[in-house]
């Protein structure tokens, strides 16, 4: 069953994404939470392999393995 008012990060068989209105928004760059911390995501797919800074409501965050360093 589809859940259309999801807004967050789940995971299925091909990775970790971001889901607004139920689907997945492949046109997401940035930051986004979860119940495990902020993740780096890019093209709606949170990308593990990143490692550089995000900027998140003004602030500047390092990011290592995908994940802020908040």
């Amino acid at each position: 069953m589809i859940d259309f008012n999801f807004n967050g990060l789940a995971a299925n068989e091909n990775g970790w994404w971001k889901f607004e209105g139920g689907k997945i928004d492949f046109n997401f760059n940035g930051a986004a939470q979860n119940e495990n911390g902020w993740w780096y995501v890019r093209g709606g797919k949170i990308d593990f392999s990143y490692n550089g800074t995000v900027k998140v409501g003004g602030k500047t965050y390092t990011v290592t393995g995908g994940k802020l360093n908040v």
